[in-house]
């Protein structure tokens, strides 16, 4: 649902249809949050993606919430992020990312986003990091397969796939180790 927050945000008809595709079926379903990259590149951006986030996960109660920021591949085209990629994978210590550096001395100086918001956005990260404080974001680079895997890997943890190999039916994705993709992975991000 691209930028259709409002399905799950202003009403609960997508996870009642979730809820109800699960009692009847037996649908294993594994919710998605996709942050594009270039939020990255600012931190007040960065703070809006991840409240973003938090609403998702509130609107998703009842099924297993994933963040991913996508569009890795399209990274070095943007420049170096506010942050390293490696604190993606914690939410805990967003509010280190609100910290004002304006000269209060320097009359010439224009007041900041953090100084004329930096109460709200402090607030706002005490509430993600209540919240949210064992949550993170996967990393997906579109044009590398481990990365691909990765997520797909997380995604079937999150549905309790491997808690049930029998459900395991593809001789290639029986064959996948995901462990040392969550190796590389981890190692590439850095």
């Amino acid at each position: 649902m691209p930028g259709q927050v409002e399905l799950f945000t202003n009403h609960p008809s997508l996870g009642n249809i979730i809820k109800k595709l699960h009692q009847s079926v037996g649908l294993q379903c594994c919710a998605t949050h996709l942050v594009d990259c270039s939020y990255l590149m600012d931190c007040n951006k960065y703070l809006s993606a991840v409240t973003l986030s938090m609403c998702a996960k509130i609107g998703f109660e009842e099924v297993p919430l994933i963040n991913i920021v996508s569009k890795l591949d399209l990274l070095q085209k943007l420049g170096r992020p506010q942050m390293n990629l490696i604190d993606l994978e914690n939410i805990a210590g967003i509010h280190y990312l609100f910290w004002d550096g304006d000269d209060e001395n320097d009359p010439n100086s224009k007041p900041s986003f953090n100084k004329k918001y930096g109460k709200l956005s402090k607030n706002l990260c005490e509430l993600i990091e209540t919240y949210m404080s064992h949550e993170g974001y996967l990393l997906l680079d579109i044009t590398s397969r481990e990365f691909i895997c990765y997520i797909i890997g997380n995604i079937d943890k999150a549905n309790g796939y491997f808690e049930q190999p029998e459900k395991v039916k593809n001789p290639k994705e029986a064959a996948i180790d995901y462990n040392a993709i969550e190796m590389y992975v981890q190692t590439e991000a850095v």
